[in-house]
């Protein structure tokens, strides 16, 4: 899923999308290669998720995600 499909599915489930982490982030999504984002995750205590985790999250919410989009 590429950063753009996430987004269309954060705003189907009624969420936002941010490029930066602050207090007010409840998620992030944990790729293979997390980086510096991570770190102050860890720091804020922000939920990490991994791709799966928010492919279930966002059905969960009554989004219809296509996992054959990849």
């Amino acid at each position: 899923m590429n950063r753009d499909e996430a987004k269309s599915y954060i705003q189907q489930a009624g969420g936002t999308l941010s490029s930066s982490l602050s207090f007010k982030t409840h998620y992030i999504v944990v790729g293979e290669t997390p980086g510096d984002k991570l770190k102050k995750a860890q720091k804020f205590g922000i939920c990490q998720l991994s791709e799966t985790e928010f492919i279930e999250l966002l059905e969960s919410a009554g989004v219809d995600v296509d996992v054959n989009s990849k």
